[in-house]
């Protein structure tokens, strides 16, 4: 004998035969009374219609589990106006009878509004997930191409520093109005290689800069790579040079003169960053050599 699929039943009689109504959702059967539903409206109903009603406790799982995707709205709302077309046929006075017809009409039209409107949702919600799907997509791709125009910004930086290979920069020199920039390179050199001569000297001039209180360094393009890589080696092994070694007439004797690779901006940042980076970590010095610090 089948039981009342409502859980708190209180109804003692006996479900027999037709004498129920069946979930077309979980094939559960209840009394009338526990379904919340009349005997003689569910009875007017064609079998079509009674047999797509569902019970409001178990239909929801019962979709799940079988994959049933039919609307459990349209029915309660099949139910709604069978149940009201109904109450009109009972109703006599024809005053009450109107504003119980208008009633119906605004309620029918509240009804369409909001299965209108949870319709726009749904097809909102899709265009909002396919949306996120190319977003998505769109993000990998701006990741890949980020790394390629890393890649691009370090190749292009790689062959300017490259065409920088035979050049060293001095700094510390005072600058003179009448001074040969030629002879400044050769005696500061000279105190690093002793052998160098003003002929290894491609070419040699001032940097300019925007700062008026600070010496503008010296760029020297060498003959030899060869010879800048053994300057460089020596500068940083070598005794530490004066500027009044160089200059007789100068403002400050003590100022130290050094040498160093010609560096583009982008190794000269680099080049800073390491060196904070090496001071967290404990290191003392930093060296520059064939593109890696």
């Amino acid at each position: 004998m089948p039981e009342c699929g409502d859980r708190n039943c209180t109804n003692d009689e006996e479900i027999i035969g037709d004498d129920c109504i069946r979930c077309d959702g979980c094939n559960s059967v209840y009394h009338y009374s526990c379904a919340g539903v009349a005997r003689k409206t569910q009875q007017r109903k064609t079998q079509e219609k009674r047999n797509e009603w569902r019970c409001p406790q178990r239909c929801r799982a019962a979709r799940e589990v079988t994959g049933d995707n039919r609307d459990t709205e349209s029915v309660v709302s099949d139910d709604l106006d069978f149940d009201l077309d109904s109450i009109t046929k009972t109703i006599s006075n024809p005053e009450l009878k109107l504003v119980f017809t208008c009633l119906m009409k605004k309620i029918t039209t509240l009804h369409d509004s909001v299965k209108f409107m949870s319709n726009s949702f749904d097809e909102v919600l899709s265009r909002v997930k396919g949306n996120d799907s190319k977003i998505a997509s769109l993000e990998k791709r701006l990741v890949i191409k980020d790394k390629k125009i890393e890649d691009l910004e370090y190749k292009l930086n790689s062959i300017e520093q490259y065409g920088r290979r035979n050049n060293i920069e001095i700094f510390g020199l005072e600058e003179n109005q009448d001074e040969n920039v030629y002879e400044l390179v050769t005696k500061t050199v000279e105190k690093i290689v002793p052998e160098f001569v003003i002929g290894d000297i491609d070419i040699a001039h001032r940097l300019p800069t925007r700062n008026k209180k600070q010496n503008n360094s010296i760029i020297v393009v060498l003959k030899s790579r060869n010879l800048k890589e053994k300057i460089v080696s020596s500068a940083r092994k070598g005794p530490k040079i004066k500027q009044s070694q160089i200059i007789s007439s100068c403002s400050k004797n003590d100022q130290l003169v050094f040498v160093s690779e010609n560096l583009s901006a982008y190794f000269k940042n680099l080049k800073w960053l390491t060196k904070q980076q090496a001071v967290k970590n404990g290191y003392k010095y930093v060296w520059y050599r064939m593109e890696r610090f």
